[in-house]
């Protein structure tokens, strides 16, 4: 049985992110959840009898994705023996990057996602979970970027109060406890990347908006061309003040993301929204760095719809990836 729990919201997140434990992906699709909303199912857990949990998954989604295409990603996880925790950015923050609302978004993911690996870790028969963060387009790609920045913020803080030991930080503490927590286990998981990260340049953002809001032509092309505007004075900024523009600065971090785990990458060369010559420079460049990656090109399959064009395949790479985190939390 399923229940919809709402849990209290820590001070800092708005009403659309209320987190929701214990919550079935079909029982939130059907309910017409709001897609920033944190639903979690771990009844994996509480199984009869319990069975063994392989990992803890996050669903990161595409702009515009709701929890009902999510739902289909949720449960083939789930199907393997996995706690999912499944979320989407809201559309304004991903459109129009520098408000809070994504770094929020990301410290209710790491609490979410380390009250997950505790109770899993603390019912179940596990010594440690592979977290593991599956991100869609750079809808997903930006809030993991936002995690990366947390967690290298972190670290940051527990050197600084190593080196100085009456050294005050004012932070949750909690989510610091968290964020270590999550970054430990993710080196056993791993960041799963499907048709992310996209480079970024203004067709390309024109383009997924237009796939975001496909029924009212006016709300489109209105969004369209505020958009357009604010990418603009983006880049004239940058030109003036030789600030790197947004673009930069994201794939720079793609670039030099250093957490200590694997990546799995899978996309596709005629994918309008995520240009494949600029994954295949990506890759090669992190691969050079020393990063385990795996990764599939497929020749032929539209943005962020691989598992429908290609299930044997992208099921098969699901599997793979929960194989190797099993074999990383074994010799741990």
């Amino acid at each position: 049985m399923f229940r919809l729990i709402q849990r209290l919201k820590p001070p800092q997140l708005r009403k659309r992110h209320i987190l929701n434990p214990y919550v079935h992906t079909r029982l939130a699709s059907n309910m017409s959840v709001d897609a920033s909303t944190i639903v979690t199912n771990d009844s994996v857990i509480t199984s009869n009898p319990p069975g063994k949990v392989n990992a803890v998954v996050v669903l990161l989604g595409w702009l515009g994705a709701t929890h009902r295409p999510l739902g289909k990603y949720a449960e083939m996880y789930q199907k393997r023996g996995c706690v999912t925790i499944a979320t989407t950015a809201p559309a304004g923050s991903v459109m129009f990057p520098g408000t809070s609302a994504v770094r929020e978004l990301a410290s209710s993911v790491l609490n979410e996602a380390a009250s997950s690996i505790n109770r899993v870790e603390t019912m179940a028969d596990n010594t440690k979970v592979p977290l593991i963060v599956h991100a869609f387009s750079n809808g997903g790609a930006f809030v993991v970027e936002t995690i990366e920045n947390l967690i290298q913020e972190n670290s940051q803080d527990v050197e600084r109060t190593v080196s100085n030991p009456g050294t005050v930080i004012e932070k949750d503490t909690k989510l610091q406890e968290n964020t270590q927590l999550a970054a430990d286990r993710i080196r056993l998981g791993g960041q799963v990347f499907d048709s992310a990260p996209a480079m970024m340049h203004l067709q390309a953002g024109v383009t997924a908006i237009g796939h975001a809001i496909p029924g009212s032509a006016i709300l489109r092309v209105g969004v369209q061309a505020v958009f357009g505007i604010v990418a603009a004075l983006g880049v004239v900024y940058a030109r003036a003040t030789g600030a790197p523009g947004r673009g930069v600065v994201f794939w720079d971090h793609m670039q030099q993301s250093n957490l200590g785990c694997k990546q799995y990458y899978i996309y596709s060369v005629d994918d309008e929204l995520t240009d494949a010559k600029y994954l295949d420079e990506l890759i090669a460049y992190r691969k050079e760095k020393g990063v385990e990656i795996t990764a599939i090109r497929l020749e032929s399959s539209p943005h962020v719809q691989h598992l429908k064009s290609h299930p044997e395949v992208y099921n098969q790479f699901v599997d793979n990836i929960l194989e190797e985190a099993g074999m990383h939390a074994s010799s741990n």
